[in-house]
């Protein structure tokens, strides 16, 4: 099932939902499922596992979106009984919708007629959250300021009593960071938190508790839960994704896992055309930018995007770009960044800004030491590739501008760098994907020389 968000796969008949974001649609980055039902009947405790007891599942169109579910037979005896019977049905119901990157989980225990239970907890798991690589969540938060790292590999009870709002967090980078935020629309029934973690102490199964009051005979006991799994942290964004449809109809480049690019994008976009519609969009996605913790990248392309706005504005963007400009050159240490993208970034919006700010005399310096980092075996991807390739085409149109001067050893480094870089521009790619057609057009249509010779208006 595709969203314009998000791409969800997995097995009803074994309760299993896997959910994935839109950009990287094959690699699943949250399970839901490993879901328990705890109670008391006729003196003896029961806990039972419910996707080993799943008896129907489907899904139902509804407007705008699907339901999927998933049904278990619960079974039990008292300590009187010979033999377990039917003590009620519980459903899983997933609603996913086009118009809203947000999944609301229902839950209903409906217990049968002249049977009782004594405290019954319904939970909502989400489990294998943690299976290596790139896929991990680091801590677990409680509201607004209560956090947990370093889990146990044996179940742990974390959290006690009522709670608004959960997440499930990476530490990464903000701009990158996976995170699963989750909202009981009833704050006041949660029970509690466990969490089960791996042998790195990140988290494995994370089991929310709802309920814990007795259901007479018959009766139904239900739950909702709002999930919401984004890339970024913090997200400024956050209350409102969760109190509304996005405003395009899930369509809102605010959900982009890498916002920087897509800000930029809309920002070239807005350079050649003028269309009023994406200069709105692009308001939207800086207002998160610029109030958010950021990594390189992020910084690297909203810098970027500065640089195409004061050109078109003058004054009313200067001191933004100031501001960022100081912010990437604050960040510079060995080199720029994590990574090769976010390094080849930096370099690429340096080279940009001195055509814009040419008597700074932190540019000339930050970019040859930029250059002499490089090293071409640190480039793993088509991105990192097509990255450079655009710095060092910024670089050569601020060298025939006069407004930046380099050393003899940084002159021949970017040189052998160049001679390298369209090397690969020419090669044909081992697999011509989305992916690499994608860096290829990064690479080839590089205006960064015309746009250098546009001058901010006074």
């Amino acid at each position: 099932i595709e969203t314009p968000s998000h791409v969800f796969t997995g097995d009803r008949w074994r309760g299993v939902l896997r959910q994935a974001l839109r950009a990287a649609p094959g690699m699943p980055v949250a399970t839901h499922g490993g879901n328990l039902v705890f109670f008391r009947y006729g003196g003896r405790a029961h806990r039972l596992d419910v996707e080993d007891a799943i008896t129907a599942c489907g899904i139902e169109r509804i407007a705008g979106g699907v339901r999927l579910f998933h049904e278990s037979r619960i079974m039990g005896r008292g300590r009187l009984d010979v033999r377990r019977r039917r003590l009620g049905t519980v459903r899983y119901t997933y609603e996913i919708r086009a118009d809203t990157p947000v999944v609301a989980l229902h839950v209903a225990f409906q217990a049968e007629p002249g049977l009782a239970l004594r405290g019954l907890r319904l939970s909502t798991g989400l489990d294998a959250m943690s299976p290596g690589g790139a896929v991990r969540y680091d801590q677990l938060r409680i509201g607004a300021d209560t956090r947990h790292e370093g889990f146990a590999r044996a179940a742990t009870m974390i959290h006690a009593g009522p709670a608004d709002a959960i997440a499930l967090v990476q530490n990464a980078a903000p701009s990158r960071a996976l995170a699963m935020h989750v909202r009981p629309r009833a704050p006041d029934a949660l029970r509690g938190i466990s969490i089960t973690g791996t042998t790195a102490g990140t988290i494995h199964w994370a089991l929310i508790v709802h309920g814990g009051a007795d259901l007479a005979a018959g009766a139904c006991l239900s739950l909702i839960e709002d999930r919401l799994l984004l890339t970024g942290d913090p997200r400024p964004d956050l209350a409102a994704l969760f109190a509304r449809a996005t405003p395009e109809r899930g369509r809102d480049v605010a959900l982009c896992p890498m916002p920087g690019m897509a800000a930029h994008a809309l920002a070239m976009y807005f350079f050649w055309s003028g269309d009023a519609r994406a200069a709105e969009t692009l308001a939207r996605l800086l207002a998160r930018l610029r109030g958010a913790r950021r990594g390189i990248l992020d910084i690297a392309f909203l810098l970027l995007t500065e640089d195409a706005l004061l050109r078109l504005d003058g004054e009313t963007h200067r001191a933004a770009h100031a501001a960022t400009l100081d912010l990437l050159l604050g960040a510079e240490g060995d080199r720029f960044g994590e990574n090769f993208a976010d390094h080849a970034a930096a370099l690429w919006a340096l080279c940009r800004a001195v055509s814009l700010a040419p008597q700074d005399a932190r540019l000339s310096p930050a970019i040859t030491r930029a250059i002499m980092a490089i090293r071409r075996e640190d480039a793993e991807s088509d991105l990192d590739r097509a990255l450079l390739h655009r710095a060092l085409r910024a670089l050569q149109a601020a060298r025939a501008s006069g407004t930046l001067v380099l050393g003899e050893d940084a002159r021949a480094r970017s040189r052998r760098m160049t001679l390298w870089s369209e090397a690969w521009l020419h090669e044909a790619p081992a697999l011509m994907n989305t992916t690499a057609t994608a860096a290829r057009l990064l690479a080839v249509l590089a205006p960064d020389a015309l746009v250098m010779r546009v001058v901010p208006p006074s």
